[in-house]
């Protein structure tokens, strides 16, 4: 516990990362019950830090001292919480060059307690390596309202990618394939298109006109001004689900789809058919793209779910050490056994869950 100006006890948390990570996501937790301990930490302040912490947060992957404290909090009372920043994709996951220079590959192994995804799939295979996890919807993601909603749409199509859509030439150049089908088709039945799209080398390669690049305003707006996305696996996919827009992913890899929109083109389709399909908005179809987030939370929402998940772990813990916590962290390895025992098993605790599950 950390006792702030006012005399009250706050609960003592890091965040090992840019502080900006978290507001993107819309995590924030109350600045009167919580000190979040924020950069600049370098390895030996982190280490020193973690040992009065109650909690950790962690938003990114590829950080060499969040993934020491996540280890290391294993051996400690303290609660480590990964917030995803978005959909979590397998190669992204896999073959990021910020993970592989490091050696590491996302959830592989699961360092964190407790997480916090937008991606379905990834909630199930978390779940099946033990974990307690929840859906949510990040701050970044969530659809806004904009004028253009009130608006007849300018485009049938808009094509997007993630920021980073590929990790090696091949990807490159099956991804670039299969858009210059999608163009052919749509040009084919005289629909209309416009793309968002970041990397230079892709807008350069299909030759984007600037003024068909819709990277000058918020994605719901550049949503409400089409009538259906097509996009690689992003975090896209759920504004557009959220804006009851049909959804079609370009298939291209060979890995799982952890994340699954109502349609899917990859060169065993007629794209042609697909396009057509989507537009038709098929009613079962768009009922499915709606189970891939139904049950996600908000922002908000998650927010005050870690802030009770962190609370309750804290009074778990200060009954089973009795204040003689310092004493006894990372020196038995049966205490974190039995912490964690106390977390699953604590009816408050699964009353929380319950709770939260409900809504």
């Amino acid at each position: 516990m950390i006792t702030g100006a006012s005399g009250s006890a706050r609960v003592k948390v890091i965040h090992n990362e840019p502080s900006k990570h978290l507001q993107d996501l819309g995590v924030q937790l109350n600045p009167k019950r919580f000190e979040v301990v924020s950069p600049p930490l370098t390895e030996s302040r982190a280490r020193r830090e973690h040992k009065s912490a109650a909690a950790i947060l962690s938003t990114i992957y590829h950080s060499s001292i969040s993934i020491d404290l996540a280890r290391i909090s294993r051996d400690t009372h303290a609660l480590h919480i990964f917030f995803s920043d978005g959909i979590e994709e397998w190669h992204n996951m896999t073959k990021n060059s910020f993970l592989t220079r490091l050696g590491l590959k996302q959830h592989f192994p699961a360092y964190s307690d407790v997480y916090f995804t937008c991606t379905i799939g990834a909630k199930r295979m978390l779940e099946g390596m033990g974990k307690m996890v929840f859906m949510y919807v990040p701050k970044k993601a969530a659809a806004r309202s904009s004028l253009a909603e009130t608006k007849v749409p300018d485009y049938n199509f808009l094509i997007s990618t993630a920021n980073t859509p590929f990790f090696n030439e091949s990807e490159l150049l099956h991804l670039l394939e299969l858009i210059r089908i999608v163009v052919k088709e749509a040009d084919s039945l005289g629909l209309s298109y416009a793309f968002r799209v970041f990397d230079s080398r892709i807008i350069a390669e299909l030759g984007i006109d600037p003024n068909r690049n819709m990277l000058d305003c918020d994605i719901s707006n550049a949503l409400h001004r089409a009538d259906a996305l097509i996009t690689t696996p992003s975090s896209v996919s759920i504004t557009a689900i959220q804006l009851n827009k049909p959804v079609g992913t370009l298939d291209y890899r060979d890995g799982p789809l952890l994340f699954q929109t109502g349609w899917r083109l990859h060169k065993s389709v007629s794209i042609r058919q697909v396009l057509i399909d989507m537009l038709a908005e098929d009613e079962e179809r768009m009922t499915f793209q709606q189970t891939q987030i139904r049950s996600s939370m908000t922002h908000q929402e998650a927010s005050e779910l870690a802030e009770r998940l962190i609370l309750q772990n804290e009074v778990a813990t200060e009954k089973l050490f009795k204040g003689r916590r310092g004493k006894y962290a990372g020196t038995e390895h049966w205490l974190r056994l039995v912490v964690n025992i106390i977390r699953q098993r604590s009816v408050a605790f699964k009353k929380i869950v319950d709770l939260i599950k409900r809504r």
